[in-house]
């Protein structure tokens, strides 16, 4: 929301208008502003593995959420929810200790995002110096990446996003669903490519290549896929803040594959959703009023309580204390055997 001032100097001789963009509820959002040679200097290499770096990468970090909160705004009748998040900008463990770039994700969002993560394997053990594992690393997702030559924007799947790379092999085995994609490939436009494990600036490859490279879906060690675009810093700094219009159209054209490839409760050809339920109703049937459980997960894990009722759909009623909390029977563990068992509607 932008609010507008109107600011009377003496004697009626002019007036000024200044708009601030405003946070509903209170407190102002930065707005997108472009992003300038300052911007692509924040990464020249002899800067990436130092803190004293950390503001001037901050000040494009916020610069960089705000171009993500407009795009999501344009885009949230074509998609299902998405959350904005952002790459470190210090050096750290999630980075390797150096900064060589700085991300934006649209990641899912809600209930889809919490049953892919619960169906994911934990992260694996890193060896030291190597960069931890990012919840974008898990998900498929809309990706923005600007470094020191320019700006990488497109649809990412991940190596580690083993559900929606599922989902995608399920739909590249059915030949109604690959003729689905193929009309959705041929509809994008020309200056988008396809690009496996992209760099600082990939080697593009044609849309086409897609349907023709689906057995990579198949590897053991597979590769991230991007479809999308490089804009050379030069065409960034020219774009200005017009370049939050460019990419909205790039997001646009690539939200049907979005809908097409990543896993949902509507679109679920894995079969998660009734594998989940049958895990609680499995959940339910070993648990009776008055055990003594653990929460495994939440805001109450590691806490102990009892079990106060059984309710339908999987999911029960856990004391604790004073307070009664409602969650699914798979994310308990008995600890200890109750009284009769009762069920509530």
């Amino acid at each position: 929301m932008v609010l507008t001032f109107r600011v009377c100097l003496p004697h009626g001789l002019m007036v000024r208008q200044k708009q601030l963009p405003v946070k509903c509820g209170g407190g102002s959002l930065q707005e997108f502003s472009g992003f300038d040679a300052a911007a692509f200097a924040a990464f020249e290499e002899s800067k990436w593995a130092s803190h004293a770096y950390n503001r001037e990468r901050l000040e494009v970090k916020l610069n960089l959420s705000a171009l993500g909160r407009q795009l999501l705004a344009g885009l949230e009748r074509r998609l299902a929810p998405l959350r904005g998040e952002l790459s470190d900008e210090r050096p750290s463990v999630f980075n390797g200790h150096r900064v060589s770039s700085l991300s934006w994700f649209g990641l899912r969002n809600g209930s889809d995002r919490e049953l892919v993560e619960s169906n994911l394997s934990p992260a694996p053990s890193l060896p030291p110096g190597a960069a931890a594992q990012s919840p974008a690393d898990r998900h498929l997702h809309l990706l923005l990446r600007l470094g020191r030559t320019g700006l990488l924007a497109g649809l990412c799947l991940p190596a580690g996003a083993a559900v929606d790379r599922g989902n995608a092999r399920e739909l590249l085995a059915r030949e109604k669903e690959r003729a689905r994609l193929q009309t959705l490939l041929d509809r994008l436009p020309g200056e988008l490519g396809l690009a496996w494990q992209p760099g600082e600036e990939p080697e593009w490859l044609p849309v086409a290549g897609l349907l023709e490279s689906a057995a990579a879906l198949q590897q053991e060690a597979p590769r991230e896929l991007l479809l999308g675009r490089h804009f050379d810093r030069q065409r960034v700094e020219q774009a200005g803040t017009g370049l939050a219009g460019v990419l909205e159209e790039l997001f646009l054209s690539l939200a049907p594959l979005y809908n097409l490839l990543a896993w949902s409760h509507d679109n679920d050809l894995l079969g998660l959703v009734g594998q989940m339920k049958k895990r609680r109703q499995q959940a339910v049937s070993q648990l009776q009023a008055g055990d003594e459980v653990r929460i495994l997960s939440g805001l109450a894990a590691g806490r102990t309580g009892v079990v106060e009722a059984l309710q339908r759909k999987g999911e029960i009623q856990v004391r604790l204390g004073n307070l009664v909390l409602t969650m699914p029977a798979s994310e308990v563990e008995r600890t200890g055997r109750g009284g009769k068992r009762r069920e509530s509607r």
